[in-house]
């Protein structure tokens, strides 16, 4: 016992204490210790029972105010008072902390043992000893509640009156103690048993999961909760083995016996074994059954026990995803598996053949790492860094270009998709591509095939027309002119009727080759058709240099053309019109080059002249 008297803490023995208490004394205690052990013994909880023997030992001991803390956690507490009848305190106590204070609880918690204090007003260090002093109450007694290192709590007992402390009364405070604290220890453990049953039974609900008993010898089958599990009429929670069989397919039926029969044998001590049942309403499922043999005290084994578990949907989601996986690494086209933040989980051979990027190079490299949405531009990435956002929500579908681990490129046809789970968050994205240099070709060529001519490979008409109203609007702006030269071939019919078109095929072709060599890179030549040919000058600043160009587009062309064995010798005419002098349309330049043209043909040929306003 530790006593506090002033300024100082003492262990007293029993030698501190005068005589031995009286027989009546003895008596009223010991029943008390009775009627403290019968509460204990029949509570339903503590909440209850702390309030009745906070009572009992009060009124027995005479104690004005009696006081319990119960524990719980590392912080929290329990507080229960009992006040004698007539007490009248000026005001509430206050709880000082229990959780290593200063107060007399916590004082007998930390020594493990009784401390009593003949004088309040002595106590230093504690609010509530100090209160209670004020309120005229002297001695305490606090005795901890404990079992070992376990702490439950702490009992305070608080009066006016002076009181002689002996042995005997020591004794039987730390035996009610002792009691009071195997009841709480029993509690926590029965609660503790509790939670963890009840949440064994919701994690086997949760799961599907029920438990089964057998007696091999009667075939008697009794599973409480597996009517549910499996989907049977409740009255077959408890039935027989032969009944259970009655809903397995006979072919499995050589399985399970099989099972048993290893069991029952000692052959091995445990089976796991999936088989199909049909519910009462003929739906097959799919069981997982684990069982094991019990054993009597002479190592017979008396009975079989195990858990069985509905794992339809399991298997269904099992062959989804084998079917899903083989199909990903079958597919032509190439596959990727992103985390949410954009970095590469999983690919598929297709595209370790389009990129030539092995699984482990790919697998934790980011997206914009392997593809970009355009030569040579990086700004526009599919993932933000270290975000893990995207430019698009649930899908994204476009060309891109994916990279070679050489560093070349080709372009894809791309879709991204996001997996969301069931609460709408984001797990994963999905990235499907091909291959689309093939097409991109093919749509490059349709598009040269639709603005050029396909004997010679200048420009077409259509192209012409494009490429001179934008010339036209650029040399508008910038203040500079430009020339269009419209050209035909003097005798060049004279040639397909001496030679044959395949000749004056050959003729065009040289034709338009020397046309490339008399203009400068910025200007440009185009085939309308037959022997028809227009110039485009660009940046003219002056009549004389457009003069030069034609002078030289005249000799150029009129020089003898060799195509096979023959020998030929052709002219050129070519009329000029001047923007912004001669016309502010396109068409009506090229219209006013066609009349100059004509001038120079009706003039004798091989020549070349400008527009002038009397040709309208």
């Amino acid at each position: 016992m530790i006593l506090i008297p002033p300024h100082r803490f003492i262990v007293h023995d029993s030698s501190n204490f005068p005589g031995s208490v009286s027989h009546e004394v003895l008596a009223r205690r010991l029943q008390l210790k009775y009627q403290v052990v019968g509460m204990l013994t029949t509570a339903k909880s503590v909440e209850s029972v702390v309030p009745e023997f906070l009572a009992a030992i009060a009124q027995s001991e005479h104690w004005d105010i009696a006081t319990a803390w119960i524990l719980q956690g590392e912080t929290g507490f329990q507080h229960h008072q009992w006040v004698a009848p007539g007490f009248m305190l000026p005001g509430q106590l206050p709880h000082d902390e229990v959780h290593g204070g200063r107060c007399l609880a916590a004082r007998a918690l930390e020594a493990q043992d009784v401390v009593y204090v003949e004088d309040l007003s002595c106590v230093g260090g504690c609010s509530r000893a100090a209160a209670a002093s004020r309120a005229r109450l002297q001695v305490a007694i606090a005795v901890p509640l404990s079992a070992g290192d376990d702490r439950y709590g702490a009992m305070e007992f608080m009066r006016r009156e002076p009181v002689e402390m002996d042995e005997e009364t020591l004794a039987l405070y730390r035996a009610l103690g002792a009691d009071i604290s195997r009841f709480l220890q029993a509690k926590l453990f029965e609660g503790t048993l509790q939670r963890q049953h009840a949440r064994l039974v919701e994690a086997q609900r949760i799961a599907g999961l029920a438990d089964w008993h057998l007696d091999p010898f009667t075939g008697r089958l009794r599973s409480e909760d597996g009517a549910n599990i499996i989907g049977l009429p409740k009255e077959e929670a408890r039935g027989t083995l032969d009944g259970y069989l009655e809903r397995v397919p006979v072919w499995e039926h050589a399985k399970l016996h099989s099972a048993f029969r290893a069991l029952m044998s000692g052959e091995t001590s445990t089976v796991e074994l999936e088989h199909v049942l049909h519910d009462h309403e003929g739906t097959p499922k799919t069981m997982a059954i684990r069982a094991a043999s019990r054993r009597g005290s002479d190592g017979k084994v008396v009975g079989l026990h195990g858990t069985i578990q509905d794992i339809t949907a399991q298997r269904r989601l099992e062959t989804s995803a084998r079917i899903t996986a083989a199909a990903i690494e079958q597919a032509a086209e190439a596959v990727m598996i992103l985390d949410v933040r954009g970095r590469v989980v999983q690919v598929n051979p297709a595209f370790t053949h389009l990129t030539g990027h092995e699984a482990e190079q790919a697998v934790g490299r980011r997206l914009d790492e392997l593809l970009h949405r355009s030569p040579g531009k990086r700004g526009d990435v599919f993932f933000h860094r270290g975000q893990g956002e995207t430019p698009f929500k649930d899908r994204w579908e476009g060309e891109a270009w994916a990279m070679r681990p050489d560093g070349s490129e080709f372009p894809v046809l791309l879709s991204l998709s996001a997996v969301r789970d069931d609460y709408g968050a984001t797990t994963h994205h999905i990235g499907m591509f091909n291959d689309i240099s093939a097409q991109r070709e093919y749509m490059e060529r349709l598009a040269a095939l639709a603005l050029h001519d396909g004997l010679t490979g200048l420009p077409n008409r259509l192209f012409l027309m494009e490429n001179l109203q934008r010339a036209m609007l650029r040399h508008a702006r910038s203040g500079q002119g430009c020339a269009v030269g419209y050209m035909d071939l003097d005798r060049f019919k004279a040639v397909n009727d001496q030679y044959g078109h395949d000749v004056g095929d050959e003729l065009l072709k040289q034709v338009a080759g020397r046309l490339r060599g008399c203009l400068r890179a910025n200007d440009l030549v185009a085939r309308l058709g037959g022997d028809e040919f227009v110039i485009l000058l660009e940046d003219v600043s002056n009549l004389q240099d457009v003069e030069t160009v034609a002078q030289k587009v005249v000799s150029g062309v009129g020089e003898r053309y060799v195509v096979g064995d023959a020998e030929i010798e052709i002219g050129a005419s070519l009329g000029i019109a001047l923007f912004p002098q001669d016309a502010q349309d396109a068409a009506e330049l090229l219209k006013k080059a066609d009349a100059a043209l004509y001038r120079v043909k009706a003039e004798g040929r091989n020549g070349w002249g400008f527009w002038t306003p009397e040709l309208s």
